[in-house]
């Protein structure tokens, strides 16, 4: 069976939520060896160490750490407000540091996954660049139109990524999306996402739902919650960030996190919620607006 070569694209201050990641991989996907790779600008010797842990403690964990030192991706224009790092866009980037590998799966940090991952991997892209999943809040914002897709174009939310590593270094994706951010990076709203769709556009293979089950999806189909084997908190609010997520399925976070070297954090996190709450009371008592 083939060995997992999962990437993350992360800072030291989201070093425990992608460990939350990881952890739920290892749990559900345990018939498989799982190579992650951090790419980063910057990782603390302290939470190495705490990725150490996990490392040591399952027996399919391999993790390697790629320092990323190219600075083009700090120039690179950020509209969305609560993304204040460069690193999302280091998943361009995948393709030219692993050429060795023929697939590559990329997840964001602000995701659990709830089952086996090895359906997914073995998906067939072979005439696809990359795979994934449509995005439902973009189709029901009526966004498409403003980057020239029409309305029944696959637009995928780029949390979840399946890549055909050598079909998309034989077409100098890098490069391309490098050159579309710079020149289209003021125009778009939703800004590495938008260009992975705009660079790829009709050269995505489409995945079930269940494989980047966003907050949207979990609104708007209850009935789809148990079969999602990928849970992912899209939006500016997180489990662990405000008193009461709009998700319904927060409560997975909080499951694995108990597991990892991070556990205690979830003590920190119920007091900043808890202070989030007070604040909300307190204002609708005094009849103040919030911002």
């Amino acid at each position: 069976m083939d060995n997992l070569h999962i990437f993350f694209a992360l800072n030291d201050s989201y070093t425990s939520h992608y460990c939350v990641t990881m952890v739920s991989v290892l749990t559900n996907t345990p018939n498989r060896h799982c190579h992650f790779y951090l790419l980063t600008d910057y990782i603390s010797e302290k939470n190495k160490r705490r990725f150490s842990q996990v490392e040591k403690q399952y027996a399919n964990c391999s993790i390697h750490y790629q320092l990323i030192t190219e600075k083009i991706f700090d120039s690179f224009h950020r509209n969305i407000d609560y993304l204040v790092s460069p690193v999302s866009y280091y998943r361009y980037i995948i393709p030219e540091l692993s050429p060795q590998l023929d697939k590559a799966l990329y997840l964001d940090g602000d995701l659990v996954v709830n089952g086996s991952l090895e359906k997914l991997w073995d998906t067939d892209i072979t005439d696809y660049l990359c795979a994934g999943v449509h995005d439902l809040w973009i189709e029901n914002i009526n966004y498409k139109p403003q980057i020239g897709f029409s309305s029944d174009e696959l637009y995928i939310n780029a949390g979840v990524l399946l890549l055909n590593i050598p079909k998309m270094r034989e077409e100098k994706i890098y490069e391309k999306l490098c050159e579309t951010t710079i020149s289209l990076g003021k125009q778009i709203q939703f800004q590495d996402q938008d260009i992975i769709n705009i660079v790829c556009r009709g050269r995505v293979k489409e995945l079930p739902e269940r494989y980047n089950f966003t907050t949207e999806n979990a609104i708007k189909h209850p009935q789809e919650r148990d079969k999602a084997v990928i849970v992912h908190y899209t939006g500016r609010a997180k489990p662990w960030s405000v008193w009461k997520c709009p998700n319904p399925q927060s409560r997975l976070y909080f499951d694995y996190l108990k597991k990892t070297p991070y556990k205690n954090d979830i003590w920190s996190y119920r007091l900043k919620r808890s202070k989030y709450k007070i604040v909300r009371r307190f204002k609708k008592i005094f009849g103040i607006k919030s911002h």
